[in-house]
């Protein structure tokens, strides 16, 4: 497998992962979001990239 055709391959597996259901759990000063989206789609990388 290319290192182009893994990486298709996991976003395609980590948008998977996004739901309905979004739960806002931080917000900086300049009104960016983090969701639970971000934490599970880093974990999922994370450990499918190691």
């Amino acid at each position: 497998m290319t290192e182009i055709e893994f990486l298709k391959d996991l976003v395609v597996r980590a948008s998977k992962l996004i739901t309905n259901e979004i739960i806002v759990k931080a917000r900086d000063d300049k009104g960016d979001l983090v969701t639970n989206f971000d934490y599970e789609i880093e974990n999922f990388v994370n450990n499918e990239y190691k």
